[in-house]
């Protein structure tokens, strides 16, 4: 979801770069805390620099089909930092997947 087209190859510092574009993008800002030991200090500068250049997506505004429920779910998975993702049973235990 979050590997750019035409992505620098495994260990380019651009795709970290790149990835983290994307996930400010859908995510917004990631803040430092989320950060904690997933990275070191080079990136601070550029989420300073995403902060002052983001723009809301609000993902309702995706599409008008997008319910409370689908947002509701979204919100439930899409997490930046990894250590607080669900599992995948976690994940199909959602009232999301009710009547599925």
């Amino acid at each position: 979801m979050f590997l750019p087209r035409n992505a620098p190859p495994p260990g380019d510092p651009q795709l970290s770069l790149q990835v983290l574009q994307i996930q400010n993008y859908f995510y917004g800002p990631i803040s430092r805390q989320a950060l904690h030991g997933l990275a070191d200090d080079s990136i601070l500068p550029l989420l300073e620099q995403f902060e002052k250049n983001y723009q809301p997506f609000p993902l309702s505004s995706a599409s008008p089909k997008i319910t409370q429920e689908d947002l509701d779910f979204f919100g439930h998975i899409m997490k930046i930092d990894p250590r607080q993702r669900p599992t995948a049973k976690e994940i199909s235990g959602h009232p999301w997947f009710n009547g599925v």
